[in-house]
């Protein structure tokens, strides 16, 4: 599927919510971005740590 955006005056772009549903994104979520040639970039959703889940004392 491609959708198009327009890049903004401040370098800002939209994610489409239909990728927003599809990857499962919300708000705060930690993104990463990586260039892989001149005209593709990787756009994922990282998890920092997850040093506070199922922790056991």
């Amino acid at each position: 599927m491609r959708i198009y955006r327009i890049l903004g005056k401040k370098g800002r772009i939209t994610i489409p919510f239909r990728f927003q549903i599809q990857m499962g994104l919300s708000e705060n979520d930690i993104l990463s971005f990586e260039l892989r040639d001149h005209n593709t970039i990787i756009l994922r959703k990282e998890r920092l740590c997850d040093c506070h889940k199922n922790r056991s004392k």
